[in-house]
């Protein structure tokens, strides 16, 4: 089964998270790295916090730290959790905590926001990329059911060169769709 690969890139973050509205976001307006992108304030997405294609691992993990602190306060250590430190809390700790903190989960980048109507084109052309660079087994993920689109790496083998490869090349490829 291919491996929706933003599922794997925002890990335990998604997976505790709750299934955003279904009303469209605006794309954020370009700001600096030192400024967190807002999204847009539409009725789905209030004044969250968006992740930007072109931020480094230290930009996300603080843009990520207030939703983490609000979790571990309401039961649920996401990193603990993840790394296998700490029990799986029970699902109604997960569902208070998740009620709680939503509000402070970062949106996925607009590219890959299942709600932009062009986040599958630009993510067509993501796959298009990996594949001239030698990843064999890459398609389109058709389960958008995290809130995102992308790549989806290893085909129905499961294939680890692809996987591997295609998880080292989807943001040059990403920064090379954008820049066209």
């Amino acid at each position: 089964m291919p491996v929706p690969v933003r599922l794997v890139l925002l890990g335990a973050v998604v997976a505790v998270s709750t299934a955003c509205s279904s009303h469209p976001a605006a794309p954020p307006k370009v700001a600096s790295l030192s400024t967190p992108t807002r999204a847009s304030a539409s009725p789905s997405s209030g004044d969250r916090l968006r992740y930007r294609l072109d931020m480094t691992d230290a930009d996300r993990t603080a843009l990520q730290a207030p939703y983490l602190k609000c979790m571990s306060q309401h039961g649920v250590d996401v990193m603990r959790t993840r790394s296998g430190d700490a029990p799986r809390p029970s699902g109604d700790t997960m569902d208070k905590a998740n009620r709680a903190c939503e509000s402070l989960l970062p949106l996925p980048p607009w590219e890959e926001d299942a709600r932009n109507p062009h986040a599958a084109d630009f993510q067509l052309k993501v796959v298009a990329c990996l594949r001239k660079k030698g990843v064999k087994y890459v398609g389109l993920s058709k389960d958008t059911s995290s809130g995102v689109v992308g790549p989806a790496l290893g085909g129905r083998q499961s294939d680890q060169d692809s996987i591997r490869k295609g998880m080292a090349l989807i943001p040059g490829c990403e920064r090379e769709v954008a820049r066209h």
